[in-house]
């Protein structure tokens, strides 16, 4: 949880550059002037909203130094928070998924969900959803990794409310509609090709393809081809009931009371996620552990292989 709450923290900066994420917004003109205008200072705490009716929680931890509070809703879903007053507000929602857990029928279905996250949703259309991250003129952004699909947001501390309405927007209700599948049909060819032209990011992938044979971790990074053109909008639905379940998701926040949070989430509609019946597990996808079985002299070899001026290592 310390790593969430460090991720969160460093994201607060607005250094939102993702090489496998999706990022909308950065500060434009528009904040720049509300930046200047603003009287909140670094070191002003925010008063809670009165009268905050709390819904029933199961447990709510408390850091030693007081800063950092935890707490899981009945349905298993975690919500964290950290005081940090300043000028903005950092708030994501973190799911327990990614490539690691994927199967052949799932395969790159993480990256495909985080390339349509702030897209249609069942209270805003694609446009109305760009729009209102333009009118925050913050920045908003998502990404996909191994084992996490993370939705972020950094706005002013007044603009929380709307950045977190999108968050739960687009990870609770989302609709996956044709038209926007198809546009990755014809977005993510591209993206692989740019993957695959830089060393720093396909020797990664090749390592972990060829280091993890039996799955989880060796499993692709970005959705394949082969993958993508199978993908329909009933199937990648289905990944999003299997996986976005809330005893898999945590929503944390950077510069907020706690009970406040504890209440916009709620309001968002994340206190009434029903937990799923069985969590899916690794030997549910089909898959063994994560350990590699090839010495590092072997995969080092193959992934040199095809370049015959490459040394072979002993």
């Amino acid at each position: 949880m310390s790593a969430l709450l460090k991720r969160a923290a460093v994201f607060r900066t607005l250094q939102l550059g993702a090489t496998r994420g999706s990022t909308y917004g950065r500060i434009g003109p528009a904040a720049s002037q509300r930046l200047k205008s603003t009287t909140t200072t670094a070191s002003k705490e925010h008063k809670p909203l009165p009268s905050v009716a709390l819904p029933l929680a199961t447990t709510t931890q408390v850091s030693a130094d007081g800063q950092t509070h935890i707490t899981t809703l009945p349905n298993g879903l975690r919500i964290v928070s950290e005081r940090n007053p300043g000028h903005f507000t950092a708030v994501g929602v973190y799911v327990d998924a990614g490539s690691r857990y994927e199967d052949s029928a799932t395969s790159g279905y993480a990256h495909l969900m985080d390339r349509l996250a702030f897209r249609s949703s069942e209270r805003f259309t694609s446009a109305e959803s760009m729009a209102m991250i333009e009118k925050l003129g913050g920045s908003i952004m998502s990404s996909s990794s191994r084992e996490c699909i993370m939705y972020q947001a950094a706005v002013f501390p007044h603009d929380v409310p709307i950045a977190l309405k999108l968050l739960a927007d687009t990870t609770l209700r989302p609709k996956i509609l044709p038209e926007e599948v198809d546009e990755l049909r014809l977005a993510v060819p591209w993206e692989l090709q740019e993957v695959e032209s830089k060393p720093e990011t396909f020797l990664p992938e090749k390592l972990h393809e060829i280091a993890f044979q039996t799955g989880t971790l060796g499993s692709p990074l970005l959705c394949p081809i082969s993958q993508l053109n199978a993908a329909t909008p009933d199937s990648l639905s289905a990944y999003h009931r299997r996986w976005y379940t809330p005893e898999r998701m945590v929503v944390a926040a950077v510069g907020l009371e706690h009970d406040d949070f504890v209440r916009m989430c709620s309001d968002n509609g994340f206190a009434d996620l029903t937990p799923s019946a069985s969590a899916p597990t690794l030997a549910a996808a089909g898959q063994s552990s994560d350990s590699c079985r090839i010495p590092a002299k072997t995969w080092l070899n193959k992934i040199m292989g095809g370049n015959k001026r490459a040394p072979q290592i002993t």
